[in-house]
């Protein structure tokens, strides 16, 4: 489940009762797997989403929303990322929502990611600019673990990189998917 932290589902704060209790249910309705996010990588709005998670059995998984400016250095990710270790995480996402991250930066940006923090590492790239094929291989072969792709009839532009297209690329190498 894509969880907006402290917003919930929704584009406002929510009380922590609300958020402990929508959580709970989710859990409890055979939800596991909640990547939690801030659009601005305000871990403040992560922190009660991650650890109420945890405490009812959820998986956690941290994010960071990728974006370009002079503030967002690798740097600034990776001191986000171990802010987001230190509250619980399981694994961390690489969240590129506008199909922005090359992948030149996917490397830096994995590469540093993988030195610096002791959790699986997922990337999450649109296709909207046409790069996040490439950047996917470059993510993986820098050590991203996991990577989100979609069906061919429903993948590319706005969505994530086709399933066949990723499996394709990856058959003869150590990154093999083994589908079938």
């Amino acid at each position: 489940m894509l969880l907006r932290g402290q917003n919930i589902l929704g584009y406002k704060n929510y009380p922590d009762d609300l958020l402990d209790r929508f959580i709970a249910l989710a859990i409890y309705n055979g939800m596991d797997i909640f990547r939690v996010f801030d659009a601005l990588n305000d871990t403040r709005n992560l922190e009660h989403a991650i650890k109420s998670i945890k405490h009812y059995g959820g998986h956690a998984q941290g994010t960071l929303s990728y974006t370009i400016s002079p503030l967002h250095t690798v740097e600034k990710y990776v001191q986000a990322a171990k802010d987001q270790v230190e509250l619980g995480i399981d694994t961390l996402c690489i969240k590129d929502m506008a199909g922005i991250l090359s992948p030149m930066a996917a490397e830096k940006l994995v590469s540093a990611l993988v030195k610096e923090i002791d959790v699986p590492i997922q990337l999450h790239c649109h296709a909207t600019s046409g790069m996040a094929t490439a950047t996917y291989v470059e993510g993986v072969r820098a050590g991203a673990g996991a990577i989100d792709c979609a069906i061919s009839s429903l993948g590319g532009f706005s969505s994530q990189p086709p399933v066949e297209t990723i499996e394709t690329i990856f058959k003869e190498t150590e990154y093999a998917t083994k589908l079938d």
